[in-house]
């Protein structure tokens, strides 16, 4: 079923964890959205913290009115205008009872609509209606109800790309589009990994720590999931510790760099070399050394990342194809 979420006082007060200028960034673009009504755009990879970009601009902004999370892509296409808009008895064969819709239970506060390009492009045309009027009307009632909660919309997909393929109407992105975030990706923050983790463990209440190969396995690593990724792998990591300590085998994590024998443990910190060096042949294990999939995920051009690969004297596709067949 769809990702959804009311509320009328936050639990928690919500928070931008970080250290990085790119969590900075956040903050301040949380600020001055709080300051308009407008509605927001949020770009990110899956993961990244668009909800929690969200929450925060919803605390700063109305934080005492309710709170609504969306996600068209869990919901059949056919029942997301109901979900959205409401229905009337009897407007269609298995609408026994009135329902009153997302719009309408968001009232004066926001609705966070994610994934919103996995909604059928009738039902955006009624979004874009909604956006210009402000009212509604649920399906099958002759009366329009008044809209009056501020929207935030996300992706996790490329919107322009997304136009280009019809997935996603252009009028609908045009008018969205003019207060837009895009949440960065952790590999490109990687110094919000430690605040976000202490962050985490503060939280669960727990007195383990991370060890030293931990943290050094948690930065040299990419996080293709990004946030998401890292919580689950520090709740695996709680579960299997045997210790007052979690390993990198207790996080699960792989592409960490090794330990220097003969450096001291508390003094070793990979350098930026090995740390990219990590990086590429994590990509290119995941990808079985597909570098125009590789150069995607890491978002630098096919020709950069040959120029990279060189420059750390790791193999080439065709050198590890090859490698592979003779084994």
């Amino acid at each position: 079923m769809a990702q959804l979420e009311q509320r009328q006082t936050p639990i928690a007060v919500p928070k931008i964890i970080g250290v990085s200028q790119h969590a900075e960034n956040m903050r301040r673009f949380a600020v001055r959205a709080a300051e308009t009504e407008d509605t927001l755009f949020l770009y990110g990879e899956t993961g990244t913290g668009k909800n929690v970009l969200a929450q925060f601009v919803h605390h700063l902004d109305r934080p005492t009115r309710p709170l609504v999370f969306f996600t068209c892509g869990v919901m059949p296409s056919s029942l997301i205008e109901s979900e959205l808009f409401g229905h009337k008895a009897g407007a269609f064969t298995d609408a026994k009872h009135d329902k009153v819709g997302l719009l309408q239970h968001a009232g004066d506060g926001t609705i966070f609509i994610n994934e919103v390009e996995s909604m059928q492009l009738e039902s955006q045309a009624k979004l874009l209606d909604v956006l210009d009027r402000r009212v509604f009307r649920r399906t099958g009632d002759v009366r329009e109800t008044e809209f009056r909660a501020r929207f935030i919309f996300a992706t996790n997909q490329d919107p322009e790309r997304a136009v280009r393929e019809g997935r996603l109407r252009a009028d609908l992105y045009y008018r969205i589009n003019a207060i837009n975030f895009t949440v960065s990706p952790l590999r490109a923050r990687p110094e919000d990994i430690m605040p976000l983790s202490e962050n985490f463990l503060a939280r669960r209440g727990v007195a383990v720590t991370l060890s030293t190969k931990a943290i050094l396995a948690m930065k040299a690593y990419a996080w293709p999931g990004n946030v998401r990724e890292l919580e689950n792998a520090l709740r695996r990591g709680l579960f299997n510790a045997s210790g007052e300590e979690i390993t990198p085998e207790d996080l699960g994590i792989v592409g960490f760099v090794e330990l220097s024998p003969t450096a001291p443990a508390s003094d070793r910190v990979p350098t930026l070399e090995e740390n990219e060096r990590a990086y590429l042949e994590m990509l290119l294990q995941q990808t079985k050394f597909n570098i125009t999939l590789a150069a995607q995920i890491a978002r630098v051009a096919r020709q950069h990342f040959h120029k990279m690969i060189r420059k750390h004297k790791l193999p080439s596709a065709r050198e590890a194809r090859a490698k592979l067949k003779g084994s």
